[in-house]
């Protein structure tokens, strides 16, 4: 799915491991290499959201890029 600059991407191992990631501009491995956890506490009610969007979405097989 893309919208504008945006790209929305989830990864599913079939195993409950899940991956939600969504880029603003160019994908880049610079720019995947510099993945951190947010720690913003005022970033905890869009996690729950974000939580119960992963927990009920799944992955068509496709392939890995596009």
């Amino acid at each position: 799915m893309k919208n504008s600059n945006y790209k929305f991407l989830l990864a599913d191992d079939q195993k409950g491991n899940k991956a939600l990631v969504v880029i603003k501009g160019k994908q880049t491995n610079k720019l995947i290499e510099q993945l951190k956890e947010i720690d913003d506490i005022h970033f905890n009610r869009t996690a729950q959201v974000l939580k119960n969007i992963i927990n009920s979405s799944s992955v068509t097989k496709k392939g890995g890029k596009d």
